[in-house]
């Protein structure tokens, strides 16, 4: 680790009382207008630092020349993640003696007053440790990327609170399970109460822990409507197999991890349900790369396996070439047959005509009730919507099953394929099981000590 500029600021019994960190990786003009948001807050007691992690593109070069000697920045020799980068930058402002610290993602732009609303508001609340701005989608700045979080046990994933809609007009403050530590205000006692980030985690989730562990040392969490940081999430989606390898495998480690003792068996014929039926249909699209990415990501949670990714785990997206979608090019004519009618079934209905109308929209499709009273010769295909492949137990061809995942049953090779699904369901499960017994007991007795 090395210092481009040691501020003389930034010393044990320093007035100013916040420490600013923001962490940085390879993102040059983004970093630079983040730290310029930051210079010009209208709170001032405050010290700036980059946490570079050994970035190859000219970040550091162009710190240098914008902002001199006014900030500090501290270059690891190595990418160690978001979680080791904001860590490095936690043990910096705790060496120093800050009383705050704020936490920063590259890519996320304050507005002039978000770190004086939460500073005052954290210095009238001492039961509050974790304080964040509401974050807005940079590209759409009305929308939200989200108000806080709140942690779903029943699906076992993170929800975003507020997520995509249109941002608040009034000032509200709320508690929440998490706050992104994209724009994140800490209490520094609370932040050594919870720990620090994990680093095992290298990115995701990682904030997430922090905040839970700190809400269990008994701080509330909260998220402020008048503090605004407006954030670059164009790279989140399914093309992104960065994202979905760290943040299912950490997904993974967090609910094992802090899930009560008899919700673990459910957890993980949940979770090894959900991933396997994802596995299971990936072939048949010709999605390769994010079928390995998903297994490795599970795969190497099951083997303990944390940090950053050895080469080769995190595949290069490539778009789907099923035989579905090259059919769907050539046909003018389409009979859908929509047995039920809840809820969920028009949810089904509304994933297929996007995914049809996406390939080709000069189709002309017919949605029915009942297939009778209609020529059916006349059309180029015939579909059935169905919950999912794997459930279906009757052969109907020559007309096809879909489902609300693109997943079909065009011939009878994929019938014999999704139905023999739940035998291949029951060995993946078998197999994986005693690791994830292992990492039960690893993680829980990391999280009592």
């Amino acid at each position: 680790m090395s210092f481009l500029k040691y501020s003389e600021k930034g010393v044990k019994g320093s007035m100013n009382e916040i420490g600013v960190f923001i962490c940085n990786h390879n993102k040059a003009d983004y970093v630079v207008e983040c730290v310029e948001k930051v210079v010009n807050q209208t709170v001032k007691n405050l010290d700036i630092y980059v946490v570079d992690n050994a970035s190859t593109d000219e970040s550091v070069l162009k710190l240098q020349e914008r902002f001199k000697n006014t900030i500090t920045v501290i270059q690891n020799p190595e990418n160690i993640g978001g979680s080791g980068g904001f860590n490095t930058g936690i043990k910096k402002a705790e060496e120093l003696g800050y009383q705050y610290i704020m936490l920063l993602d590259n890519d996320a732009m304050l507005e002039e007053n978000a770190i004086e609303c939460l500073y005052e508001y954290l210095k009238l609340h001492e039961d509050v440790g974790f304080c964040g701005a509401e974050t807005l989608n940079m590209h759409y700045p009305e929308i939200y990327q989200d108000f806080g979080g709140r942690l779903d046990f029943d699906s076992f994933y993170m929800r975003g609170i507020m997520a995509r809609s249109r941002k608040l007009e009034i000032p509200v403050a709320m508690e929440a399970d998490y706050v992104a530590s994209c724009a994140l205000l800490c209490r520094m006692e609370a932040v050594k109460a919870a720990g620090g980030m994990p680093e095992e985690n290298f990115i995701y989730w990682d904030d997430v822990e922090m905040c839970t562990r700190c809400r269990m040392a008994g701080y509330k969490v909260v998220v402020l409507s008048t503090a605004k940081a407006y954030h670059d999430i164009s790279g989140a989606g399914p093309q992104n197999l960065f994202l979905a390898y760290y943040a299912n495998r950490n997904r993974y480690r967090f609910y094992t991890k802090y899930l009560p003792k008899e919700r673990l068996d459910a957890f993980y014929d949940s979770v090894t349900y959900e991933l396997f039926s994802k596995l299971y249909g990936c072939p048949p699209k010709k999605l390769i790369p994010t079928m390995m990415t998903r297994w490795n990501a599970w795969d190497d949670f099951a083997h303990g396996i944390t940090g950053k990714a050895t080469d080769g785990k995190i595949g290069t997206f490539m778009r789907e070439n099923s035989l579905l979608r090259q059919k769907l090019t050539k046909w003018k004519t389409i009979f859908i047959y929509m047995p039920k009618h809840d809820a969920v079934d028009y949810q089904t209905l509304n994933a297929v005509l996007d995914y049809f109308s996406r390939i080709n929209n000069c189709l002309e499709i017919t949605v029915a009730f009942s297939p009778e009273g209609y020529s059916l010769d006349s059309f180029d295909a015939l579909f059935r919507l169905c919950e999912h492949v794997t459930k279906v137990c009757e052969n109907i061809l020559p007309w096809y099953y879909i489902d609300s995942y693109r997943n079909w049953i065009g011939d009878e090779q994929d019938y014999f394929y999704f139905t023999a699904f739940d035998k291949a369901l029951e060995q993946f499960r078998a197999m994986y099981r005693p690791y994830f017994e292992e990492r039960k007991r690893e993680l829980r007795d990391d999280a009592e000590s």
